[in-house]
């Protein structure tokens, strides 16, 4: 029987926190700070269109069929962090479907060129970032 696989990718804008350091009165570096539903999209270099092609182009999507994933539809959602500089920092899977699903996107998000560096109010700052892709498998 010949196994297929049909990988869809969703492209999750409306997922992004925005990290800030801030400096007490004196000087010294306080604890940082956690910004949810920043309104600006955090942009990769080169635009969206830019990041489907990177993913397209280096997302195994026949990972799960090679590990024999029951046929189903599996939500993986990742976040990572895109520190100051735009690089992507603190990669980690929400979900837990196993098959090679979750270590395989989260190898392709750490690989990910560098980001636009996120600025809020003059100044670069961290942002987390949520991902969600769609295994679909069928054989």
């Amino acid at each position: 029987m010949k196994k297929n696989l049909i990988l869809i990718l969703l492209i999750v804008a409306s997922f992004n926190t925005l990290t800030l350091k801030a400096q007490n009165s004196d000087g010294t570096k306080s604890e940082e700070i956690i910004f949810k539903d920043v309104n600006e999209e955090i942009t990769f270099k080169g635009g969206l269109k830019k990041w489907q092609n990177f993913l397209a182009r280096n997302l195994d999507g026949n990972t799960p069929a090679k590990l024999n994933a029951p046929p189903g539809t599996y939500p993986v959602k990742v976040n990572f962090t895109i520190d100051q500089f735009g690089k992507v920092i603190d990669v980690s899977a929400e979900s837990n479907h196993g098959y090679g699903m979750e270590k395989e996107v989260v190898r392709v998000i750490k690989k990910s060129p560098d980001w636009e560096p996120f600025v809020q109010n003059g100044e670069n700052v961290k942002v987390r970032r949520k991902q969600l892709f769609v295994f679909v498998v069928n054989y």
